[in-house]
């Protein structure tokens, strides 16, 4: 049970990590089109955190919720059958 924890807690940061990963893109794109357009840098960084917050936040949950529901699921087929 610990380890099943353990694997749980990894699979929810690396979920969070690849989230930030590929906001970086995303980030980086804002920027250049707020210099290009002259937009005002806190007007990228607001797009880009609606962006995040819009897009990536709900996936990564999503993911950690396909995780838990599959772990349960290997958790209750790994028990003994009457």
């Amino acid at each position: 049970m610990h380890r099943t924890g353990v694997g749980l807690g990894i699979k929810i940061y690396q979920t969070f990590f690849t989230a930030s990963v590929l906001a970086l893109p995303i980030f980086l794109a804002l920027s250049v089109a707020a210099i290009f357009s002259k937009l005002s840098v806190s007007s990228a960084v607001l797009a880009f955190l609606l962006v995040y917050l819009v897009l990536l936040i709900p996936v990564s949950w999503l993911a950690v919720g396909v995780t838990i529901i599959l772990n349960e699921a290997d958790r209750l087929e790994a028990l003994p059958s009457d």
